[in-house]
């Protein structure tokens, strides 16, 4: 039976939906988009109750209303400075002889009790590897492996309680049920990296409104991740004010300015500036604001812990900036692409949907592996029986 999910992408300045629908050999199909400009919600905070019930509450309850034939699994991401990333590595007996999935979510509660704080709340967890009796060489799948004792390195994600449990409650409190939260842009992910990526070592930063998320994959999982206290708004905020431009003029002209001819000078609200110039300016703003936050330093640090050979991907709103990848390579001296949908799913105009087109892949990749687990522990259990002379 097809399965209906509904991705949230929930940004400091627009709401973004995708809703999809996912057949029995885990195919996702994309039935609409929407988006929503909002202004209650910033940097992972509820700002107005009341302007959220009516902005994005009500929306949601409004465009779900005309989905209720089938229910909607949901999954909601977003974006917050307060996300702070750590890896631990819990260690615990196994039950049996051979480590069962039972073992591995001991060996992952433990770890995550370590970390219980009056301030922070878990919101994403992966387990990256497994090490076995004390070696010191990792293992990917240890069910069905002999072992007396199991340690999981497991990287861990937490985010400002009061904020998060604020908005736990008010989905709660009208009925609108939301399976997972994630952090911005791991749902994305799934759409615009492969494997391969992921194991070679790849970087996506989704460049928002009012932060700028990044995530490092190496070896197929996460091993680093950090959001940094700036966005487009900073660069935007320079503008206005150094060109004297009211919002509407400078929106206008960022809507226009992938149909400019770079070889002529155009009106910056009443000053005129070639191309050149222009992209210049662009670069010196964001150097400034990538050094000062240190993300640079990141970046750095990262090509030192492993390799990015897959490159940097960009998402976010400042990707439909023209050429801004050219501007970050010279920045961050590594490759640099405009993130893409992998899937065909989005065309290029639609590419502000992807961390939302991500969650509904991430809802449907997470049923799959709780299937797996199941499966192959059903498998294991009927084998060891079988040797059994009763």
């Amino acid at each position: 039976m097809n399965e209906r999910i509904l991705g949230i992408d929930l940004g400091s300045k627009l709401l973004k939906l995708c809703l999809a629908e996912s057949d029995q050999l885990g195919e996702v199909k994309i039935l609409t988009t929407l988006n929503k400009e909002i202004s209650s919600f910033r940097n992972g905070e509820i700002i107005s109750e009341d302007d959220f019930l009516n902005e994005v509450i009500n929306f949601l309850v409004d465009f779900l209303e005309n989905f209720k034939s089938k229910k909607n699994r949901i999954c909601l991401s977003f974006s917050s400075s307060t996300f702070t990333f750590q890896k631990i590595r819990p260690k615990s007996l196994v039950d049996s002889r051979y480590v069962e999935e039972n073992d591995i979510k001991k060996c992952k509660q433990l770890g995550k009790t370590s970390l219980i704080s009056s301030s922070q709340e878990i919101i994403y967890e992966e387990a990256s590897k497994f090490y076995l009796d004390g070696s010191n060489t990792p293992v990917r799948n240890p069910l069905g492996l002999e072992a007396r004792y199991l340690e999981v390195e497991l990287g861990v994600i937490q985010v400002f309680k009061g904020f998060f449990l604020k908005l736990l409650e008010i989905f709660k409190d009208n009925k609108i049920s939301i399976e997972v939260f994630l952090p911005n842009p791991l749902g994305a992910s799934l759409s615009v990296l492969d494997q391969k990526n992921k194991e070679e070592g790849s970087v996506l930063i989704d460049f928002g409104f009012q932060t700028v998320s990044l995530v490092y994959f190496y070896q197929g999982a996460i091993n680093h991740f950090q959001v940094f206290p700036f966005g487009l708004e900073n660069i935007l905020s320079d503008f206005l004010n150094e060109y004297n431009l009211n919002p509407e003029e400078l929106f206008s002209f960022l809507k226009n300015l992938k149909d400019v001819n770079q070889k002529k000078n155009f009106k910056l609200g009443k000053n005129k500036i070639s191309y050149q110039s222009w992209k210049k300016l662009l670069e010196k703003k964001i150097n400034f604001l990538f050094r000062k936050h240190g993300l640079i330093e990141t970046i750095d640090k990262l090509k030192h812990q492993g390799p990015i050979l897959g490159g940097i991907y960009l998402l976010g709103g400042i990707s439909f900036f023209p050429e801004i990848e050219i501007s970050l390579r010279k920045i961050l001296k590594t490759p640099v692409k405009k993130a893409v949908d992998l899937k065909k799913e989005l065309k290029e105009e639609d590419l502000i949907y992807l961390n939302a087109w991500g969650n509904t892949l991430f809802l449907v990749k997470y049923s799959e592996k709780e299937d797996t687990f199941k499966e192959i522990l059903s498998s294991l259990k009927r084998f060891f029986s079988n040797l059994l002379p009763f």
